[in-house]
């Protein structure tokens, strides 16, 4: 909602502020001859008072003879009625058109009629959210109390809920705390009862980080818990990056939340993990992060003159493959910048040939000189080729961890799938080497690795053998191929050895598991499972699942993940779900976990459109209100405009100083 509501005000209070106004029953009231103040006050007031309404009870404090003031400064803590409430919907927002008067302890600053609107790129937009009270000289907004009440109301009815957090800083380099609930929505019908559920992962709001220690971001914590009156004890699980305040084992806040709460498990994010696995590749071999710095170089020679790129314009023609800025935050988002090099590697070619031989700038010239030089070689073709096979296995996990309704176990067999793919990537040598070769003669390159002066070691006397010296193509197959792959599969495997290790735990409840498992293995995975959440899972939960294997065993092969197995059971079989009740509890438990922290980070994005450096004054508490109204739009529009009526007129005079 950005729609303001305003109450009404006494008779006796419209009478001292109306002098000039002739009115005219059931029409808009003409205002004129008003000064100053005066006249910023009484273009606050409106007449949208309909004959149909006329009939209706209003009450006698707030009737004016059909005026409805929408300053909120005549609002006083005042319940209205009903009657009341549907005269002030009706009526505009305070937005009066001036003069405003001015404030001395400010130098002189006022309020100006350029803040109703802001201007874009598409030309201007009114900010119908924003609205000014003359009386109290102060500008304000309405209040996301009733979004975030129901988004709080969510969390405490779901059975356990986890928390992601991340941090960032604002414009004004203040540290802004996001903090996301991971939780499962059960969604009810008329007769109350559950025709679907949802895994959501909600926004409550940015906090200002003071202290940046691990006990002052877990106060911070409990402080937001404490706020919204959610309870601590049903926290599930903890989702961070690889911080060593957020993610210590001893002192970070995993740890602190952990001595609380010994069944929030950590999960460190997967989309961070994937990030560093590639990472380490590169960073590994000289020549591959040459090759990235070349690829951006080539960008940068490009899109850098509007002449140069629109001759690689004329050469590609209207193709919508064009290069890229490589990404600076995820690796495997620079996939479409490598596969735009590649598919467009000899129109490139050619437009740094006509540079470097009619262009009349000496640095133009030698710099596409230079970038010729660098990508005409049979080593840049074949990390191309290789680079390009590896950034495809990762950028499809990549992509899926960007899901809200994402699972652990669903996130790990992806991952484990591209290792797979990858390790037999790597006895394929030769393979690769004739697909190179390939491409190499379709773009005019000699397919051979050039030729390199081996360094000569002196032998030492007690040395009984010389070290080995590779030739060229089996030092790059050595040093670049073999090295680079090998990297990225053990790095798959050693950095999410825990999100392994929770599937491990839970992996006896995938469908596939529950029909192909003998019963004794189900049993003892089962008893695992309940003594790690004792105070979750009761004695009776490894017979119920047992039960549920051999019951549901037919329905059991149509379906293939523990999220089908949990609908299957609270949906189709809703009747007799109270037989399943340890086994909900362990779905319901596995579902809640979080996997990544990219909704806390989607949410940096929108804190930059909000506080940018137009309104780097932008208070806390608008920030905070802000954001909650953006992020989630969705379920705000969703909102019963009833309801929200009722709690803006139920509230507080609120105001916030106008500062410049």
């Amino acid at each position: 909602m950005t729609q303001f509501l305003k109450p009404a005000v006494n008779k006796e209070d419209i009478q001292s502020t109306s002098r000039g106004v002739e009115e005219s029953e059931n029409d808009e009231q003409n205002i004129s001859n008003i000064s100053d103040s005066s006249n910023a006050e009484l273009n606050c007031i409106t007449t949208d008072i309909h004959k149909e309404n006329s009939d209706e009870e209003i009450d006698s404090d707030s009737t004016t003879g059909g005026l409805f003031s929408t300053d909120i400064a005549d609002y006083q803590d005042k319940i209205l009625t009903d009657a009341t409430k549907k005269n002030i919907i009706m009526s505009a927002s305070c937005r009066p058109r001036g003069p405003f008067k001015r404030d001395p302890s400010q130098h002189n600053r006022m309020f100006s009629e350029e803040f109703y609107r802001t201007s874009t790129t598409v030309g201007f937009i009114e900010r119908l959210w924003l609205c000014y009270s003359p009386k109290l000289d102060a500008a304000y907004c309405e209040p996301s109390t009733r979004l975030k009440a129901t988004l709080v109301a969510e969390i405490k009815n779901a059975p356990f809920y986890s928390i992601i957090m991340d941090t960032t800083q604002d414009i004004t380099k203040r540290d802004q705390l996001s903090q996301v609930f991971r939780y499962l929505k059960i969604i009810l019908n008329d007769k109350n009862e559950p025709t679907s559920f949802e895994i959501r992962e909600v926004f409550l709001g940015f906090n200002e980080i003071v202290d940046h220690s691990a006990d002052g971001l877990y106060q911070e914590t409990l402080k937001v818990l404490n706020i919204n009156d959610i309870n601590l004890t049903k926290c599930r699980g903890q989702a961070y990056d690889g911080a060593s305040v957020m993610s210590g084992a001893y002192n970070g806040v995993q740890a602190l939340l952990r001595n609380d709460v010994p069944s929030a498990l950590y999960v460190h994010c997967a989309s961070h993990n994937l990030n560093l696995v590639i990472n380490d590749a590169v960073e590994s071999c000289k020549k591959v992060s040459s090759f990235f710095t070349t690829l951006e170089n080539i960008y940068s020679y490009f899109g850098n003159s509007i002449k140069r790129w629109d001759l690689l314009s004329q050469f590609t023609g209207e193709s919508k493959i064009t290069l890229k800025r490589l990404n600076p935050t995820r690796w495997a988002g620079r996939y479409t910048s490598l596969m735009a090099v590649k598919l467009r590697f000899l129109d490139i070619m050619r437009a740094l040939i006509e540079l470097s031989l009619k262009s009349t700038k000496k640095d133009e010239r030698d710099e596409a000189i230079r970038l010729q030089n660098q990508i005409n070689t049979f080593e840049f073709v074949f990390i191309c080729v290789l680079l390009s096979k590896i950034l495809a296995e990762v950028h499809i996990p990549s992509t899926l961890l960007q899901t809200q309704n994402l699972d652990i176990m669903t996130a790990t067999d992806s991952l484990q799938t591209a290792r797979t793919h990858l390790k037999e990537y790597r006895s394929q040598y030769s393979l690769v080497k004739d697909e190179t070769v390939q491409i190499a003669n379709k773009w005019k390159i000699n397919p051979t690795f050039p030729w390199k002066r081996q360094k000569l070691v002196k032998k030492h006397f007690d040395e009984l053998s010389c070290d080995h010296r590779f030739g060229n193509e089996d030092d790059f197959r050595v040093n670049v191929f073999n090295c680079v792959l090998d990297i990225v599969i053990n790095q798959i495997e050693k950095r999410f050895q825990g999100m392994h290790e929770v599937c491990t735990l839970f992996a006896f409840l995938a469908p596939s598991q529950l029909v192909s498992l003998p019963e004794q293995d189900i049993l003892k995975s089962a008893e695992n499972l309940q003594l790690k959440y004792k105070e979750d899972l009761s004695a009776e939960f490894p017979l119920q699942i047992v039960l549920t294997a051999s019951m549901l065993k037919d329905e059991l092969v149509k379906i293939s993940t523990i999220k089908d197995l949990a609908e299957l059971l609270f949906i189709k079989y809703s009747t007799i779900s109270s037989s399943f009740s340890e086994v909900l509890t362990a779905l319901f438990l596995f579902l809640t976990l979080p996997v990544t922290v990219a909704t806390a980070e989607r949410s940096f994005s929108k804190l930059k459109i909000i506080k940018n450096y137009l309104r780097s004054s932008t208070g806390q508490e608008r920030l905070h209100n802000l954001s909650l109204l953006g992020i989630e739009a969705k379920i705000a529009k969703q909102m019963d405009i009833k309801d929200v009526i009722r709690d803006f007129a139920n509230l507080k005079s609120r105001r916030m100083n106008f500062e410049f």
